[in-house]
């Protein structure tokens, strides 16, 4: 099975080499004989290792790919030679070719000469005895080349008569003139029969010192071709070649006969399952289907032992049997006194006799054509030996006492073919759990049996059967409404799949191209931001000498600041933006025993990364940032990634300043630029929804970050709330030694949800 599994996955990449060859195992075995054997049989074993020599090249082409196949048709390297020594010596139709030998060249060379040179001969004396010859041309007689001289006038032309026509008008003569050439023509014609009789016996004897190998190469073709069927097989029913396993189970999923398959629109496929140790009863109508399904469990069973590829759906389970025992069929026979329960007897003997852990036994009708009572009893007794023998059985029956035994033991599992009441056929439908009913009156029906017969034949069923069957019938219309209603809400179900996948393509594609029309947005308008602030800079630096520029000024303080407000975190463009963008993953926050000294981490404040300094201390932790150390809260730290510990910038992290008290004296305050702040992701940091000591930790790294960057405004986003988070916010940026100045922001800036910070 594994090299017929290579095999298929090979013949769909490249096929495998054919060509049409014959069986020459007549002539191996004259050859081992040491009897030599026609050029016509040699030539076909000159194909036969022609196809070797392809195969062996394939194979090594894909040996990689196809290593047990490579080493089971592995064929010696040297037939090459043979190979092509016939291919040289022989042509199709068995004839020894001039490059057989250089010796058979030149006396087939030499017969030519002498050949031609008689011809001339014989063309010259045409015209010279014309009025004695029956017409012009030239004929041959036992090898001799002769002319053909009326029969009244043989003595006008010397020679030698050889024959004559059927008539006797007609002799046939050699002319003396001629003799003498045509002894030489057949001296040549002579040498070159023995030479091709040496050829001959040296290609029977290379063949001959190869024997092995040249049969080896025969049957390798052969395993081919068998291979390149098995794939034509596989691809039309497509079968699949199983890995057979230990365990003596079979669960074949859409298994359908092989032998049905020639017509797969009307074959049906079934689920079966059996294992070692329990017991399968199919019931059900006749010609239901129950056979079929006997069949296909023991055709897998074998398929997989001769590495033939099963008619199953991917994920099935093909395990191991050592032994399929069968009784099937009807095997009366006169001459041995035996009818038809006796001989289904004698099978069911055999099988109890060597049925055993690693055995599958199927047996059709199982104690039928005796008793229904006693055949009953000795069916459920039969079954129950088997499983108790530890084998895996599957019986087919209409036995109500079988079924009944299926339903109360675990070991033995129901089964049932379906049956279409209305249309009065056979679903061929498996279904599990259930017992069938055998449906004896429609089949009848079904097959032309009349009405009144029918109808008799119902009213002479016992009213405990009736009523049983009819409970029956009421559990089947049941379970086929359930199955209808079953296969709908599967229907809606992959139809609702299929839908929500081609929504989420749909999403997918239009938040890739909305993102990309955004991004290219958000670049121009930022790009337009920062040439209007350095333009207006440069206004500011030219109107700030006269008052008469105040109100222009002013004008274009708000329209820069209404673009940035457009562009700024929170504004519009920014969270249109961010919709688009997937949730950052959660940082992996650290626990108290996790920390260790030289350990990768990140301030989740900053973004940078750092590395333990010493164990941490009532939930404060030293963090080495470059040439800096900083004392930080655990909740501030997260385990930095492999990449990102890489590609973190080595930043220099300023330690949080101690408190201090307010200056009683305020200090000269260095001239704040009345240029309206730029609010920008770079320089705001959202503290929405912190506690304030970790809320304000982290803004003493936004400062930082803001001191290293050259920024000179930042902006806190803190929302309104209670007024807790904004409180704390602006009397901490009261006493912060690098803040010059903090307020709230402007309307359009957010105002009160915002603090806006000048740095000294």
């Amino acid at each position: 099975m594994q090299r017929t599994r290579e095999a298929l996955r090979l013949q769909a990449e490249a096929p495998l080499p054919a060509a049409r060859i014959e069986d020459q195992g007549e002539a191996l075995e004259q050859l081992a004989k040491g009897s030599g054997v026609e050029a016509q049989q040699l030539h076909a074993l000159g194909v036969t290792l022609e196809l070797s020599h392809r195969i062996r090249a394939y194979l090594e082409r894909h040996a990689s790919a196809a290593p047990a196949l490579s080493e089971w048709l592995a064929t010696s390297p040297s037939l090459a030679e043979l190979q092509q020594l016939l291919a040289r010596s022989l042509g199709p139709d068995g004839a020894i070719l001039d490059g057989a030998s250089p010796g058979l060249r030149r006396a087939r060379q030499r017969a030519a000469e002498h050949r031609q040179e008689l011809r001339q001969k014989l063309t010259g004396l045409l015209g010279r005895f014309a009025e004695v010859l029956q017409g012009q041309y030239i004929a041959e007689r036992d090898g001799r080349y002769v002319l053909p001289i009326r029969a009244d006038a043989p003595f006008r032309v010397e020679g030698l008569v050889l024959g004559s026509s059927a008539s006797g008008g007609t002799l046939y003569v050699e002319p003396k003139d001629t003799h003498e050439l045509g002894n030489q023509v057949a001296v040549a014609e002579a040498e070159v029969r023995a030479e091709e009789a040496r050829v001959l016996s040296e290609l029977n004897g290379a063949v001959a010192a190869q024997l092995e190998e040249v049969r080896r190469a025969q049957q390798v073709c052969i395993e081919v071709d068998c291979l390149r069927a098995l794939a034509d097989y596989a691809r039309r029913c497509e079968a699949i070649a199983f890995e057979p396993q230990a365990e003596a189970r079979l669960e074949l999923k859409a298994m359908r006969h092989p032998l049905l398959l020639s017509d797969p629109g009307k074959v049906v496929a079934n689920d079966l399952a059996l294992c070692a140790g329990q017991a399968l009863v199919l019931s059900g109508p006749n010609a239901g289907g129950k056979t079929v399904a006997l069949k296909c469990l023991g055709l897998a069973a074998w398929m997989a032992r001769a590495g033939i590829p099963i008619p199953a759906a991917e994920g099935s389970f093909v395990g191991w049997f050592e032994e399929v025992l069968t009784d099937m069929g009807d095997n009366q026979s006169l001459m041995h006194s035996l009818s038809t329960f006796s001989a289904h007897m004698a099978n069911v003997n055999a099988c109890l006799s060597r049925a055993g852990a690693s055995t599958l036994v199927l047996i059709d009708e199982l104690s039928g054509g005796t008793d229904p009572d006693e055949g009953a009893a000795l069916a459920c007794a039969v079954v129950l030996a088997l499983i108790e023998r530890g084998s895996a059985v599957c019986v087919t029956t209409h036995y109500e006492r079988l079924k009944s035994l299926a339903a109360s033991d675990e070991r033995l599992c129901n089964a049932a073919v379906g049956f279409d009441r209305e249309r009065l056929l056979p679903t061929f439908r498996i279904e599990y759990g259930v017992p069938g009913a055998s449906s004896a009156l429609l089949v009848a029906q079904r097959f032309g049996i009349a009405a009144p017969v029918i109808a008799r034949a119902e009213s002479l069923l016992p009213e405990g059967v009736v009523d049983q069957r009819a409970l029956a019938r009421q559990l089947e219309e049941q379970r086929t409404r359930l199955e209808a209603a079953t296969a709908e809400v599967e229907a809606e179900r992959r139809k609702a799949a299929q839908l929500s996948h081609e929504l989420e393509k749909e999403r997918e594609r239009r938040l890739r191209e909305e993102r990309g029309r955004l991004t290219q947005e958000t670049q121009h308008v930022l790009d337009e931001v920062r040439e209007a602030r350095s333009r207006l800079r440069l206004a500011e630096a030219r109107l700030s000498q006269t008052d008469a520029g105040a109100g222009s000024l002013e004008q274009a303080h708000r329209a820069v600041n209404d673009v940035a407000q457009f562009v700024a975190i929170g504004g519009k463009l920014r969270r249109a933006s961010a919709a688009l963008e997937p949730a950052a993953p959660a940082p992996v926050r650290l626990s108290w025993d996790a920390l260790a000294p030289g350990m990768r981490v990140t301030l989740t404040g900053l973004g940078t990364v750092g590395n333990v300094v010493a164990k941490p201390k009532r939930d404060q932790v030293t963090v080495a940032v470059g040439a800096m150390k900083t004392t930080v809260s655990i909740d501030a730290l997260s385990l930095a990634g492999p990449g990102e510990a890489r590609s973190a910038p080595a930043a220099k992290l300023a330690p949080r300043p101690p408190e201090r008290k307010r200056r009683s004296e305020p200090e000269e305050e260095p001239r704040v630029a009345s240029v309206g702040a730029l609010r920008t992701p770079a320089n705001t940091v959202n503290l929405v929804g912190q506690r304030v000591e970790p809320a304000l930790e982290r803004l003493d790294g936004f400062i930082d970050t803001l001191l290293r960057s050259g920024e000179q405004v930042g902006f806190v986003l803190h929302g309104h709330g209670t007024g807790a988070l904004r409180s704390a916010v602006r009397s901490h940026l009261a006493q912060h030694s690098c803040v010059l100045r903090a307020e709230a922001a402007d309307r359009e800036d957010g105002g009160e949800a915002f603090t806006v910070l000048w740095l000294r």
